[in-house]
């Protein structure tokens, strides 16, 4: 089978889809493998059926250098943004060994176990960033409108205790 990359839209920010995660999602697509279609018909399919306009032009760049001879590590390397240095680094020795759609499914799985594990700790930590949130508005909520109302009768009751005293 043919690996290629799939990218979840959630994750870009910026131009060339800069990542909020900092990885991407790379999956084994099995109809490409089983169609016998190439890595560049691959990137130019990829090209045509993504939604996010700057992942449709790092895929069309790709599939053009490559097409003009370029090697695929070449083409990652001109997106840092999208393509951290383990996955480019991944990808060469993949390349170079003649080994990438096994290093691309590792690295699938890798990247999948990656994506879990930040899914485990965004959810434990959700509970207590909320409790801090409730936490911190209570208590701006006392020293914007509880405290000055004690202030007030603690001021009255002095009043009235300093006028009483002879």
């Amino acid at each position: 089978s043919i690996s290629c990359l799939v990218t979840d839209e959630s994750l870009y920010n910026k131009s060339y889809g800069k990542l909020n995660d900092t990885f991407l999602h790379t999956t084994t697509y099995n109809g490409f493998g089983e169609e016998s279609v190439t890595a560049l018909e691959a990137l130019n399919i990829l090209s045509e059926s993504t939604d996010d306009k700057s992942l449709r032009i790092v895929f069309k760049d790709a599939a053009i250098s490559i097409s003009r001879g370029s090697t695929f590590v070449s083409t990652l390397e001109k997106y840092p943004d999208v393509f951290d240095e383990m996955y480019v680094a991944l990808v060469s020795a993949g390349e170079i060994a003649g080994l990438l759609d096994q290093v691309l499914d590792r690295e699938s799985l890798l990247l999948e176990s990656l994506s879990k594990i930040k899914g485990q700790i965004k959810s434990a930590l959700a509970y207590p960033l909320a409790i801090f949130a409730l936490t911190v508005i209570v208590v701006i909520i006392m020293l914007l409108f509880v405290i000055p109302v004690f202030q007030e009768r603690l001021n009255f009751v002095r009043r009235r205790v300093v006028h009483s005293c002879p």
